[in-house]
């Protein structure tokens, strides 16, 4: 492979389709040329990653006092990560001498520090909680035009409480988030995404015979059950299994062909909530039904581009065809992309793609005690 690193002071000429731009948005430098590119979005962690390398010249060198800058990732004219240079390398051998830098998106400083709020105030809807905890890290709040606002308008104020010290921001979020029962990500520009599991179909899918390189299809029935039952009690005062009249209990039978209907298989969970919340037992055993049968259902592929047939980037919780009959997944196969990994080696680009069922990514249901209204936690326009 030449070596075409560089450094550049402006933008210049428009970039290649799939060409690596590094932009230090402090200083207003552009990195390009990269020898090798790992760049990492899911819709199952809170925070992206990169991991890049160059070969060492005059001007690469001045990498090495850059640890801590911002950056914005970009492939071609498309942007797929904001945040920061945590680590740099310089690796020198006998035969090379390259230096590697990386990452994550901004909304580490989420992942890796205290929660500057101590307590979740009365009327407070989630949106208003997440920019609140966001805004002191100059992080934004973006809602995708997915019918995510209008799960947001429903939503009844949350539950006012005191926030733990020892929590950090993104543990507030996730956990209020998951009581709404959205999904929190990261978005391409850094943003703290609030979304539904994606129902959105992609420009164009993934088929063997195609664009797949690679694919491990998995099926499974670890953790799939023949029911799955919510009680408000641990002890079921003798009654009979499965059936209990005289047990408060919800029960969800699983269907499909995950659902181990020649086995008895029940599994019996106790209800965490302090108060007596059918709706909640319900959500709660519906989740647990949905998301067994979606993680047993993986599709990890590796394909020969960064780009859909449409130009766009592989987006996360965005659905997509499948088709590979022969690894078992009929064609045509609705799945919801979870996971994407741009690649650049010396085998040339390549992109890693992780699916599965949209129920499968449903965020698990939680419940919150309410803190009581007492003169100790009220602040003065509360009173």
């Amino acid at each position: 492979m030449p070596n075409a690193d560089r450094i550049v002071d402006a933008v210049g000429a428009a970039p290649g389709a799939d060409e690596v731009r590094v932009l230090l948005t402090q200083d207003g430098l552009l990195l390009t040329g990269w020898k090798a590119v790992r760049i990492t979005r899911s819709i199952e962690f809170a925070t992206s990653s990169f991991l890049l390398t160059c070969s060492a010249d005059a001007n690469t060198l001045k990498l090495v006092s850059r640890e801590g800058a911002p950056v914005t990732i970009s492939i071609g004219s498309d942007v797929v990560l904001a945040g920061y240079v945590e680590t740099i390398e310089t690796i020198l051998t006998p035969t090379s001498h390259d230096i590697t830098i990386s990452g994550r998106g901004k909304l580490a400083d989420l992942v890796d520090c205290s929660c500057r709020i101590d307590r979740i105030n009365a009327n407070t809807g989630l949106k208003a909680l997440c920019t609140s905890v966001a805004t002191p890290y100059s992080i934004d709040v973006f809602v995708p035009p997915n019918g995510t606002q209008a799960v947001l308008d429903a939503l009844p104020a949350l539950p006012r409480q005191i926030v733990s010290i020892t929590e950090t921001a993104w543990e507030v979020i996730e956990r209020y988030a998951r009581y709404c029962g959205l999904l929190v990500y990261e978005s391409e520009e850094g943003e703290l995404t609030l979304s539904q599991a994606g129902t959105e179909l992609g420009g164009s899918g993934v088929a063997l015979g195609g664009n797949i390189e690679a694919i491990v299809c998995t099926k499974s029935t670890l953790g799939t059950f023949s029911t799955y039952n919510a009680v408000l009690s641990a002890y079921s005062m003798g009654a009979d299994d499965e059936s209990i009249a005289n047990l408060p209990v919800v029960t969800v039978a699983a269907t499909g062909t995950a659902a181990n209907s020649g086995r008895t298989r029940p599994t019996y969970f106790v209800s965490e909530q302090s108060a007596t919340d059918r709706r909640f037992i319900e959500k709660r055993v519906n989740w647990m039904a949905s998301r067994a049968y979606g993680r047993a259902r993986r599709v990890r592929a590796l394909v020969d581009n960064w780009r859909d047939a449409s130009g766009s980037p592989w987006l996360v919780n965005v659905n997509y065809p499948v088709s590979a009959a022969l690894a078992g997944v009929p064609d045509n196969t609705i799945l919801l992309l979870a996971e994407v990994t741009f690649i650049l080696s010396e085998k040339g680009t390549h992109a890693e793609l992780v699916f599965g069922p949209r129920q499968g990514f449903l965020p698990e249901p939680i419940a919150l005690d309410v803190l009581p209204m007492d003169e100790s936690t009220q602040t003065p326009a509360e009173q």
